[in-house]
């Protein structure tokens, strides 16, 4: 059985490709998915950003699209955040 490590989760992703393919088996393929996370800390619980806070620090959101030919485009982004490429980019 795979084993998770700090920046490789080897079971979480063994147990959601066995799961799309029993999804594919039983006839209903699933060509993306995406899945919010947000993590706990043992000691604190939910670390919210602020008090009463429904954005956690640490929170994400992880998309995972299966079949390449359903994504339709892509967007340069900087490392600021922004669309667009890096001055330092080269055409």
């Amino acid at each position: 059985m795979p084993r998770n490590a700090n920046t490789h989760k080897f079971l979480d992703c063994a147990v959601f490709n066995w799961l799309y393919g029993n999804a594919k088996r039983s006839g209903r393929p699933i060509d993306s998915c995406r899945a919010a996370f947000v993590p706990l800390r043992a000691s604190q619980g939910l670390p919210r950003l602020w008090k009463r806070s429904g954005v956690f620090e640490g929170a994400h959101i992880q998309l995972c699209v299966r079949d390449p030919k359903k994504i339709v485009a892509v967007w340069p982004m900087k490392r600021d955040g922004t669309f667009g490429k890096d001055q330092s980019e080269k055409s």
